[in-house]
């Protein structure tokens, strides 16, 4: 007697993801007293489920600006610990795995040696490795799936394809809001920053690409991001989303007007599936000084529903 086996073929996205860095954020205040003597030190203790990688400190998006006038001093326990005078903001910085305690002071808020009494916050984030990392907040609503997911902390979790078109500058992912200005959503984010490259660059294009993603197993798509963007006046800059849709880039936002505060776009792309959907952001400064953008909490989001009888294959088996 014949006997069936039911081949029933299944099918998922696939994308190159990087492997999980896990990340602690403090923010601290540090202070130069009326008298030109540092104020308290900010400590922090270091307790990480794994080795420490590295740390990294910068002004906070809070906090004001802050330049190389402002002088600290970071001091660490542990095996080559140490005391490191810097400027703000500071380069990463190698911390001893067995390190368990770290504090920042201000040593000199403008060169002057005379006391200003200034205060400033600063975002101290240091990463480790070798640990399970806490699981992040879903970028997708209940009931969905996560295909392609970026909240742009720690380096991001995306391969992103970052190209100049023209000119010299491209898109980063970090603490924009320590060069833009942008007060930062959550943290840090993907951006182009124009007007860091000064008045002598006017001629720039650049984009960043997500990876691939195969959606042709799913019924429903959702595209969804936090967006900043800072226009300027009398150029034709812009900041532009596009989607792939199997056979050419479609534009589905094209921004030209100011938008100062974060944003969420969001957009069925259910439309669009195929399987190489991708998206793009590119920013354009109209030949000119210009601006910036952002992009944060990127998610492409899908839902599917059950196969049909026709994707069910009957072989026979004989014994």
């Amino acid at each position: 007697m014949k006997k069936f086996l039911f081949l029933i073929l299944l099918c998922a996205a696939f994308v190159t993801a990087k492997a999980d860095v896990c990340t602690t954020t403090f923010t601290g205040s540090v202070s130069e007293d009326g008298s030109g003597i540092p104020g308290a030190p900010f400590v922090i203790a270091l307790a990480p489920a794994g080795p420490l990688n590295s740390m990294t400190i910068t002004a906070s998006s809070a906090g004001g600006s802050c330049n190389s006038w402002y002088n600290y001093n970071v001091t660490v326990d542990g095996t080559g610990g140490g005391t490191t005078t810097g400027v703000c903001d500071f380069t990463t910085i190698t911390i001893p795995n067995d390190a368990t305690t770290l504090s920042i002071a201000m040593v000199d808020c403008c060169g002057d040696g005379i006391g200003d009494g200034t205060t400033i916050l600063l975002d101290i984030t240091y990463d480790y490795v070798g640990a399970s990392c806490p699981a992040a907040p879903s970028l997708c609503g209940a009931g969905t799936t996560e295909i392609l997911t970026d909240n742009f902390s720690a380096g991001g979790q995306l391969t992103w394809t970052m190209a100049i078109v023209t000119g010299v500058g491209n898109w980063q992912i970090g603490d924009g809001g320590a060069s833009t200005g942008v007060t930062n959503l959550d943290g840090d984010n993907l951006y182009f920053d124009d007007d860091a490259l000064g008045s002598a660059n006017g001629n720039e294009t650049a984009t960043a690409t997500s990876p691939a993603a195969d959606l042709t197993c799913y019924t429903n798509a959702n595209l969804s991001f936090d967006y900043y963007y800072n226009d300027i006046s009398g150029l034709a800059d812009f900041f532009m989303v596009e989607v792939w849709d199997g056979a050419a880039w479609v534009n589905i936002l094209n921004q030209t007007t100011d938008q100062l505060s974060w944003t969420n776009f969001s957009l069925d792309v259910s439309a669009y599936i195929n399987d190489n959907f991708q998206v793009r952001f590119t920013y354009d400064d109209g030949d000119g000084w210009a601006w910036y953008a952002a992009v944060d909490n990127f998610a492409l989001c899908a839902t599917s529903t059950p196969p049909p009888m026709t994707n069910v294959l009957l072989l026979p088996h004989l014994q």
